[in-house]
């Protein structure tokens, strides 16, 4: 997913974050950038499982992958009562954030930008 840095809006924040990446919005320096870095990883996530938006998106929780300081993340993600695993990529990019989720770790991994 790759979204633009807009205007945080609180109420949009408090309807889609769950209670531990409500936590870490609100200790960030920069609330434009940290609520679409949030967005951006969990349309990732729905993306790579093929489910849409067909899910309360409180009750997927990425704050131990936001926490981590690594541009990739190995998340692990609970969805109707099923665990499931996979690697997060999350990147600042100019006035862009984009997140990619994939099912392994990538070696060597260098985004190219034309």
């Amino acid at each position: 997913d790759l979204e633009q840095i807009r205007n945080y809006s609180e109420k949009t924040a408090q309807r889609f974050c769950s209670k531990g990446e409500w936590v870490w919005l609100k200790r960030q320096p920069d609330l434009n950038k940290a609520w679409i870095q949030i967005w951006t990883m969990k349309e990732a996530w729905l993306k790579y499982r093929g489910i849409g938006l067909r899910v309360d998106l409180r009750d997927l929780d990425f704050t131990a992958a936001l926490e981590n300081a690594s541009a990739q993340k190995e998340i692990t993600v609970l969805e109707h009562g099923q665990t499931h695993t996979a690697c997060i990529y999350s990147y600042f990019i100019e006035d862009f954030w984009m997140s990619v989720c994939g099912k392994e770790k990538v070696k060597n991994h260098v985004l190219h930008l034309l």
